[in-house]
């Protein structure tokens, strides 16, 4: 077994920061989620442009987006958009089923809700009870965050 020290209240102090220290820099932040099933990512970047064209184009803007965790569909498609831009910050909260299983979507829906200044929601319709999409809509509903649904266009 290796060795440990214990780390004095002082030290911890000055390595610690909070979440307002770590977003500080933050000018505007964004919830994007969506179904799983979505396979357009020409759609999602047109619309992640144009959403956020003011934001984008102020000079010492940093945008924070938070995406649902999700490997496949809108939450990746938003990770790759964000990772061609140099002003964009990405965090994914995935659902954390271990502490939550009942309500782990839900709830992570909540949080980014609450922690974003809009939110823009991608919903393929493939399933017509989509949890994700209708949750994360009402949410932001709920809490008066303004929000856009989407859909694909031969649906609508």
């Amino acid at each position: 077994m290796g060795s440990v020290q214990q780390v004095s209240n002082d030290q911890l102090a000055k390595e610690s920061t909070t979440m307002e220290d770590k977003w500080a820099h933050i000018t505007f932040t964004l919830a994007i989620s969506g179904s799983k099933t979505w396979t357009d990512q020409e759609a999602v970047n047109t619309v992640l442009d144009t959403k956020l064209s003011k934001q984008l184009d102020m000079p010492d803007a940093v945008i924070r987006v938070i995406d649902g965790g999700q490997r496949d569909g809108v939450d990746a498609m938003v990770r790759i958009w964000a990772s061609q831009r140099d002003n964009v910050e990405i965090s994914s909260y995935a659902p954390r089923w271990n502490k939550h299983p009942q309500g782990a979507v839900s709830k992570r829906n909540w949080s980014m809700v609450n922690d974003a200044d809009a939110v823009i929601v991608f919903d393929s319709q493939l399933n017509e009870n989509d949890f994700l999409c209708t949750d994360l809509h009402r949410a932001a509903v709920k809490t008066e965050t303004p929000v856009a649904y989407y859909r694909p266009a031969e649906q609508q």
